[in-house]
């Protein structure tokens, strides 16, 4: 059966699907608010459902089953509450993506989750694991997985530790969601330029991928990047001592990017934030590959196709363990 896996970030939405010559991956900009300033919120809902059927067309693909990785909490029926690196203020939730979705392919069998959700899946190493997956790029975002299940809560808006205030002075930097001082505006791809500001020997307007081409040998770049680490590892630090989970994968453009020195940068910073019960910090804090949205997302339907209730439409967090 067709299946396409469908991407959305806030800068590049990936679509991919199997054909004859193997795995066939399409990028396109993301049409979002930072892509589009005139656009008002049904002008970047429609932006958006014309990317992701015209990324099916390149693909040549009329898909049978759809599963799409979205940068938001989503609930069981498709509603998407917000989606700040994409659509910022402007679009105020609930959406109902799934049907939206729907009227482009009324035939297909749908699934909705949290992007991040979907990466999580292609790293359970065995059905009953627990884990925690966090995304570094155009924001941040993260999952944990107790059991093989995903801890969303009952609406779907758990895992978004992005949107937790970190920083509390009056000029805190502005997130993409409204808030001032969250994770995502210190953390992420787009706090790079801000992070370099006043790191001697850091060029002007710097850019994520500047950053990635001079880390970690430039000592300028290895300051930023670990301005973009310590706030970064107190978060995880406090998943670890609420969860007690020991596994922790960066993902994201800007974290695969920085690669494993940037996760050593995050496991010193989260040592220091939590007390010392024995745990190795750096065996505990690795790094995903890019595309793991994508890879997870197709794991997610092999695991749904193996034995998941429900049938065309049906919307859920699916694990390995819903699925035995």
């Amino acid at each position: 059966m067709s299946a396409l896996v469908l991407d959305v970030g806030g800068t590049t939405i990936r679509g991919a699907a199997h054909g004859p010559a193997g795995l066939r991956v399409v990028r396109r900009p993301a049409p979002g608010f930072a892509q589009n300033p005139g656009l008002d919120a049904p002008g970047l809902i429609r932006a958006f459902l014309v990317a992701v059927s015209d990324i099916a067309l390149e693909l040549g693909i009329r898909p049978r089953r759809i599963a799409l990785g979205f940068p938001g909490p989503t609930d069981e029926d498709g509603r998407v509450w917000k989606a700040p690196t994409l659509w910022g203020e402007r679009v105020t939730g609930p959406v109902e993506l799934r049907s939206l979705l729907g009227g482009l392919w009324p035939t297909a069998e749908l699934h909705v989750v949290n992007d991040v959700t979907g990466a999580g899946y292609g790293y359970l190493r065995r059905p009953d694991e627990s884990l925690c997956v966090v995304t570094v790029s155009t924001g941040i975002g993260h999952k944990v997985f107790v059991r093989g299940k995903p801890a969303v809560g009952a609406n779907g808006r758990g895992g978004e530790l992005g949107h937790l205030r970190v920083d509390f002075s009056e000029d805190a930097p502005l997130c993409d969601c409204g808030g001032r001082g969250h994770l995502g505006a210190l953390s992420s791809g787009r706090a790079v330029a801000r992070q370099a500001l006043g790191v001697p020997g850091a060029p002007p307007s710097l850019s994520p991928e500047d950053l990635a081409a001079a880390y970690p040998h430039a000592s300028w770049a290895y300051a930023v990047a670990d301005r973009l680490a310590r706030p970064l590892g107190r978060a995880l630090a406090a998943v670890h001592v609420d969860t007690g989970v020991e596994r922790f994968v960066l993902l994201g453009g800007l974290g695969c990017a920085l690669g494993r020195p940037f996760a050593l940068q995050v496991a010193h910073h989260a040592s220091r934030a939590c007390w010392d019960t024995g745990q190795d910090w750096c065996r505990m804090v690795e790094v995903g590959e890019p595309d793991s949205v994508l890879q997870g997302l197709f794991r997610m339907l092999e695991i749904c196709g193996k034995g998941c209730a429900g049938g065309a439409g049906e919307n859920k967090e699916f694990s390995p363990l819903e699925a035995r």
